[in-house]
C-alpha cells in the first residue's frame, strides 16, 4: 500500500489525470494549460502525485479558457471514480452496505485530499453526498466541484449499478449557459446557486448492499479488512485541521456552532477548547476562518443576495459581515465579487465529446462547447 500521507492543502492528481486528454479533444492545446503551471502530462498521469488545491483549481480553470467549455469540470470529473481517489476508494468497496461505504469515503477522503472535505447527510426521508474545498479564495474551484459531483455519480453507479441516478443535484455555482449539458449528464434536476455541492437520494438508499463489493483481505480471526486496520493508525488528523474541516461541514448545512462541532467530534465542547488552547488557537478563529472560507465560494460562484449570504453565515445583519468580510479582505462583500466575477467562455460552436463513465453503452455523447 502506498504511504497516505499528502502535505495539508494538497491532493493528489489521480482525480484529473484525464485533463490533458479532455484538452485535446475539445480543440485546444494541452501544453499551452500545462506549461505556464511547470506540469507535463507525465507528471499527471502518476495518480500518486500530489499538488496544492489552487494548483489543482487553476489547472481546471485554464482547461476551461482553453477549450471554451464552460462545464470543463464535469468533463474532467467523468473521468474519475472510486479507481482514482487511491485508498479511500478501495477501502470503501470492503464495506456491506452503500452507507458504510460512504462513511468510510467521508472518514478517510483526507487521505486522497488534504484540501477539501466530503460530507455525508441523511433525513428521515433523503441522504446527501457532498463536497467543499477548505478555502474558496482562488480560481477554479467551480470547476472542481463540478468535477467532483461527476466523481461523485461515478462513486454512486460503482456502488449500486450503472443505470442510478440521484433524485436531485445541488451545484453552488452560477446558472451555466445551457443547464441541460448538466440534466442530462445527472439524470437528474439540477438546483444551481445553492449553498453545497451535494447529489441527493432517498435514505433507504444507504441500506442497500453494494452491487458488486470487493472481498476485502482479513486478518486473523475475520476481523476488519486489514487495509482498514491499517488506516487507523495513518488516518489521524491534528486537531485543528479536524476541526477546521468539521466547523465547515456544518456552516454550509447551515447548523455551526461551537456545541454542533463537539457534539459531531463527539467530544465535550470543554475538551475541543481545551484540545485548540494545546494547538494555540481557539474555536472562534476557526469558526472565523470557516465563514471567511464559504463567502468567498458563495459570493464568487454564486448569484446568491448578500444579505441571504449574511444569514446562511450566521451573522445578524448584512452590515456585520460586510466588516467582517472588509477585514479580511480590505474590500466589501459587493466590491471584491465585482473584482472577482468568472469569465464568459467563448461559445464558438456546438460540439461533440465521448466519455466514457459506467453507463450502459461504453461511449455516452455529451453536448459541449469548444472553440474550432
Amino acid at each position: 500500500m502506498a504511504n497516505p500521507t499528502i502535505p495539508a492543502g494538497h491532493a493528489r492528481v489521480g482525480a484529473y489525470h484525464a485533463v490533458p486528454g479532455l484538452i485535446r479533444s475539445l480543440g485546444g492545446q494541452p501544453e499551452a494549460v500545462l506549461r505556464p503551471l511547470q506540469l507535463s502530462e507525465e507528471f499527471l498521469e502518476n495518480h500518486d502525485n500530489v499538488l496544492p488545491i489552487a494548483t489543482l483549481g487553476e489547472l481546471l480553470h485554464r482547461g476551461a479558457q482553453e477549450t471554451g467549455c464552460e462545464h470543463f469540470g464535469l468533463l474532467a470529473g467523468s473521468h474519475s471514480g472510486t479507481g482514482q481517489i487511491g485508498v479511500p476508494g478501495k477501502l470503501m468497496l470492503q464495506f456491506p452496505t452503500v452507507g458504510s461505504a460512504l462513511d468510510a469515503l467521508q472518514r478517510f477522503f483526507h487521505l486522497h485530499n488534504r484540501a477539501s472535505i466530503v460530507t455525508l447527510r441523511c433525513t428521515e426521508d433523503r441522504a446527501s453526498l457532498g463536497y467543499s474545498v477548505l478555502t474558496g479564495s482562488f480560481r477554479g474551484v467551480q470547476e472542481l466541484q463540478d468535477g467532483t459531483m461527476a466523481a461523485a455519480l461515478n462513486i454512486m453507479r460503482r456502488l449500486l449499478g450503472k443505470q442510478w441516478c440521484p433524485s436531485k443535484v445541488h451545484l453552488m455555482r452560477r446558472p451555466p449557459r445551457n443547464p441541460e449539458v448538466y440534466l442530462r449528464f445527472f439524470g437528474a434536476p439540477c438546483v444551481f446557486n445553492a449553498t453545497r455541492s451535494d447529489i441527493v437520494f432517498p435514505s433507504s438508499t444507504l441500506d442497500l448492499p453494494l452491487s458488486n463489493p470487493c472481498a476485502p483481505s482479513r486478518g486473523d480471526g475475520g476481523k476488519l479488512p486489514m487495509a482498514e486496520t491499517t488506516l487507523h493508525a495513518s488516518a489521524a488528523m491534528d486537531w485543528v485541521e479536524l476541526v477546521r474541516r468539521t466547523a465547515l461541514s456544518l456552516l454550509l448545512a447551515g447548523q455551526c456552532s461551537q456545541e454542533s462541532v463537539a457534539a459531531a467530534l463527539k467530544i465535550s465542547t470543554r475538551t475541543l477548547n481545551r484540545h485548540l488552547e494545546r494547538a494555540g488557537t481557539s474555536y472562534r478563529e476557526i469558526a472565523d476562518y470557516s465563514r471567511f472560507s464559504a463567502s468567498c465560494m458563495l459570493i464568487r460562484e454564486t448569484d446568491m443576495p448578500l444579505g441571504e449570504v449574511a444569514r446562511l453565515l450566521e451573522y445578524s445583519d448584512l452590515s456585520s459581515f460586510g466588516r467582517a468580510f472588509k477585514r479580511w479582505t480590505g474590500n466589501s462583500p459587493s466590491t471584491w465579487r465585482q473584482g472577482n466575477q468568472r469569465p464568459h467562455y467563448s461559445l464558438a460552436r456546438p460540439d461533440t465529446v465521448h466519455i466514457s463513465r459506467g453507463h450502459p453503452s461504453p461511449h455516452t455523447t455529451y453536448p459541449t462547447f469548444g472553440n474550432a
